[in-house]
């Protein structure tokens, strides 16, 4: 089993905290429930990270840790090494060129539909 965690950061307002946990909690559901997924806003998501990658690449330290989490983890079982850029550039380069065809979108979209349906179940 796999962990999943989001947050929200907020900023409380002293004369108004109720008004702002309610619109966290407003963001959270919009989030999880409203949230439409189309090919360009998930082809757009996957560019997005794909192109942090290579700042994570010249951090040497943050490299060092992924590596490690890489050796010593099991890489099917562990956040740690799923979310290394190692393990994320090839999943994101393959994820594009999925988006790139209809019927890879529309995979993809029922993936992220299923997801949902899970994690709000």
């Amino acid at each position: 089993p796999q962990l999943i965690s989001a947050s929200i950061k907020l900023e409380l307002d002293s004369g108004a905290a109720d008004a702002t946990l309610s619109k966290g909690l407003s963001w959270m559901r919009r989030a999880m429930y409203l949230t439409r997924y189309t090919t360009s806003n998930v082809k757009m998501t996957a560019k997005r990270l794909l192109s942090g990658i290579p700042g994570t690449y010249r951090d040497g330290d943050e490299m060092k840790s992924h590596v490690y989490a890489c050796l010593a983890l099991d890489r099917g079982r562990s956040n740690g090494a799923a979310a290394s850029p190692m393990v994320q550039q090839p999943f994101l380069q393959t994820l594009l060129a999925r988006l790139a065809t209809q019927d890879g979108s529309r995979h993809v979209l029922e993936m992220l539909h299923s997801l949902r349906a899970h994690l709000v179940a």
